[in-house]
């Protein structure tokens, strides 16, 4: 990673060739995302910008040779590359990871309101979206019966926690890379003190308690939402306290493993860490500041 790294910040043409090439390949558009991140944060939001607009444009025009259509490239920019430039010029603005879990958080919220907006019948819609991925499903199926009656009236608040989840990928793995680079230990630091805030807390448990007083809608995905952002708060509070007691590097793969099995129990960990501060309890990480 760390060879993928400087090859990156060697010059622009070559962050533009990794940043395309891994937006080729299915499944790995956050790695190019992260690209943009790391420059971003050591170089400016200009020079994001200056390598994100060449490599939209290559990765498009291959687009266009082999599907006939540039809109897989315009997609992955619109939903990926540019709130990952967004989060990482905050970033880097403010040295502060919280505020950029805020604004990812926002932009969450803004795509659930937005599609909630735009389509009358949610329900509707994802049962198109699924069919046309699948290529279409037999009605009296079981499984999809099943999937359609508990899944689907909950696939925008998942669709919106998969966007903030690899934008989220990127911009860590672009912080990552920055430390690694330019300053050893400053992510570890950074991310082991992360804290969204009690206001931010207070919010979270409010929209948790609406949505499951209203049931599947908005609110259970505005809900979704915000226990995402403090899912991550809870397994920086984990890797804190691992780091503190000197334990054994296997309990943070059993919190990861086990993390989808209980996530808002996962959740609630991470707010009731911002309303109480918990992570005092473990001494406050050094927080290190990045060069510019």
């Amino acid at each position: 990673m760390r060879a993928l790294a400087e090859f990156v910040m060697r010059g622009r043409w070559q962050a533009v060739a990794v940043a395309a090439g891994a937006g080729l390949v299915p499944l790995l558009g956050w790695l190019g995302a992260a690209v943009l991140a790391l420059v971003t944060l050591r170089r400016g939001i200009g020079d994001g910008v200056g390598v994100a607009l060449p490599a939209l444009a290559g990765l498009g025009a291959v687009y266009w040779l082999l599907m006939g259509t540039p809109a897989p490239a315009l997609q992955m920019a619109i939903e990926l590359w540019a709130p990952v430039l967004l989060l990482a010029f905050w970033l880097r603005r403010t040295v502060s990871l919280a505020i950029a879990l805020q604004i990812l958080g926002v932009l969450g919220a803004l795509a659930v309101v937005a599609l909630h907006l735009m389509q009358a019948d949610l329900h509707a819609y994802w049962r198109e979206v699924m069919e046309a991925v699948l290529g279409g499903v037999p009605q009296d199926d079981a499984t999809w019966q099943m999937f359609d009656e508990n899944m689907l009236p909950r696939m925008t608040g998942f669709w919106a926690v998969g966007l903030m989840g690899a934008a989220l990928l990127a911009l860590l793995l672009g912080r990552w890379w920055q430390a690694l680079l330019y300053n050893p230990g400053g992510f570890q630091a950074e991310f082991h003190g992360l804290d969204i805030g009690r206001e931010a807390g207070i919010l979270a448990l409010v929209l948790v308690a609406a949505g499951m007083f209203t049931g599947v809608g908005l609110m259970a995905d505005l809900a979704l939402v915000a226990s995402a952002l403090f899912a991550v708060q809870a397994m920086a509070l984990t890797h804190a306290y691992v780091k503190a007691r000197e334990m054994s590097v296997a309990w943070l793969v059993a919190a990861y493993l086990m993390m989808p099995l209980v996530f808002q129990l996962v959740a609630l960990v991470g707010i009731a860490d911002a309303l109480f501060k918990w992570r005092r309890r473990l001494g406050d990480p050094n927080q290190n500041d990045y060069p510019g």
